[in-house]
């Protein structure tokens, strides 16, 4: 396994959480992580 795997996620979900939104991550077909992953941001407009 690559050293610091995950730290991008990390980093991603930390900016995310700072802009009152949400960040996860789902297998590209259920189940079968050996197909990829969408990762999936959200953060919320400014009023």
């Amino acid at each position: 396994m690559q050293r610091n795997a995950g730290t991008g996620f990390l980093l991603t979900n930390t900016i995310t959480k700072s802009f009152k939104g949400s960040s996860s991550v789902e297998d590209k077909i259920k189940n079968d992580p050996s197909k990829g992953s969408n990762f999936i941001v959200i953060i919320p407009e400014r009023n």
